[in-house]
């Protein structure tokens, strides 16, 4: 009942992360308990393959209903584009060509300035006026947005930060780092939880969650979103292991 309510305040606040982290917790909260139930285990891959149909369509109706107040939007007004709103979604192609465009012809190299608030997020604005905006600001900003008012952030994601920090050499740097850093999640996860730890499932649904977003996202923005989530599942699961 909490996740189910969880994954309805994602959905009427517009949030398809809020959403997804949600939806990981529920889908892997099924399989966890069906697991333990001798009459529900037959079933237990059907119900998830069922919840996922349930959650990628919600989520694609989030998609298309991005930037409107989803209490006011009706589902029989709506005519869904499903390869329209996948596309939008998953396409970071179209986002890296204009990157690419961009830099360094109209700006220069960023020489990872843009990554300061990786580290320094956390530091308010109020106290560090000159703090760096994400990258993904300096596009939109090309884009006619403003932090006021815009259609929708551009996708930066991993390769665009790299290349935006230093071209080809910063591009193949990024995704070297961003896939040492997934295989270290992972050997963390197969070190501290044990393999029937039902903590670890849900600590690597929403890791998967949170690696998704950070290739498709804005990568400061989507690091902090996953930051206060993921790790507390994998602390959580480690305390309990260690009880006697």
């Amino acid at each position: 009942l909490v996740q189910l309510t969880l994954c309805g305040v994602g959905f009427l606040r517009g949030s398809r992360a809020a959403f997804l982290y949600s939806a990981a917790s529920l889908v892997a909260g099924v399989w966890a308990f069906s697991a333990r139930r001798q009459a529900l285990r037959r079933y237990r891959f059907a119900a998830v393959v069922a919840l996922g149909v349930a959650v990628a369509g919600v989520w694609l109706l989030m998609s298309e209903w991005r930037g409107a107040d989803v209490r006011e939007r009706r589902l029989s007004e709506t005519r869904l584009d499903v390869g329209a709103a996948a596309a939008g979604a998953f396409d970071i192609y179209s986002a890296t060509a204009f990157i690419v465009q961009c830099v360094p012809a109209t700006l220069p190299y960023q020489y990872h300035r843009p990554l300061v608030p990786l580290v320094l997020g956390w530091v308010p604005r109020s106290l560090w006026s000159s703090k760096p905006y994400p990258y993904s600001n300096t596009f939109n900003y090309l884009e006619g947005d403003t932090l006021e008012s815009r259609s929708a952030s551009i996708a930066v994601g991993v390769v665009g930060e790299g290349w935006g920090s230093g071209g080809f050499i910063g591009a193949f740097l990024y995704g070297c780092l961003f896939a040492a850093g997934g295989r270290w999640f992972v050997r963390l996860l197969r070190r501290h939880l044990g393999l029937r730890n039902p903590v670890r499932l849900l600590t690597s649904a929403a890791g998967a969650v949170w690696m998704a977003m950070l290739v498709r996202g804005g990568v400061p923005e989507m690091f902090y979103m996953g930051l206060f989530i993921v790790p507390m599942y994998g602390l959580a699961g480690y305390l309990v292991r260690r009880e006697p």
